[in-house]
């Protein structure tokens, strides 16, 4: 999945959800040239995520934000990428794609990883939405909101499973 971003040095890579920099801190290590900046709301795990990065010896920059107002100014981020999609309701996922553009540069491109909708009466599922919200969205549904926001060329890219969750990404450009 990384490797279809087509990171390049002198890029700047925006984690939206990066949680405790998992993914931050793995792009840091494969493109020292990148400069990554991770957003969470969770200070817990943007400290996690910041010793992490300090035990990994790279420098990865973490900010305390929400998707839906990304605290960047426009056009500067050349990839963003996404993963806490499904955790969004409707109106936030509308707004976050629309932060998403105005903060990606011109030619910049859009990656999102979300977990794809499994069938009804899968009694996992159940038992999971108890303690966590989930709003999935189908294929088209994500492929429209991402055209409704002004991003361009949105497609699936790649479905896979691990265990039990079924994973498809996207890419969208500016």
């Amino acid at each position: 999945f990384v490797e279809r971003m087509e990171l390049a040095p002198g890029q700047r890579f925006l984690d939206i959800g990066c949680g405790t920099g998992t993914l931050a801190v793995l792009i840091r290590q494969l493109h020292p040239g990148v400069a990554v900046v991770g957003l969470d709301p969770d200070p817990r795990a943007l400290a996690l995520a910041t010793h992490k990065a300090e035990r990994a010896g790279v420098e990865v920059h973490f900010d305390r934000g929400f998707s839906d107002e990304l605290p960047y100014a426009d056009a500067s981020f050349d990839r963003v990428f996404c993963n806490i999609f499904s955790l969004l309701p409707h109106g936030e996922k509308e707004t976050t794609l629309g932060e998403v553009r105005r903060v990606l540069r011109p030619r910049g491109s859009f990656h999102l990883l979300d977990l794809v909708k499994t069938p009804p009466g899968f009694s996992f599922w159940r038992l999971f939405k108890r303690t966590q919200r989930f709003e999935f969205c189908t294929e088209q549904q994500i492929l429209a909101l991402m055209r409704q926001a002004g991003l361009s060329n949105p497609r699936k890219i790649s479905e896979f499973k691990v265990w039990f969750w079924s994973f498809a990404a996207y890419q969208a450009s500016r």
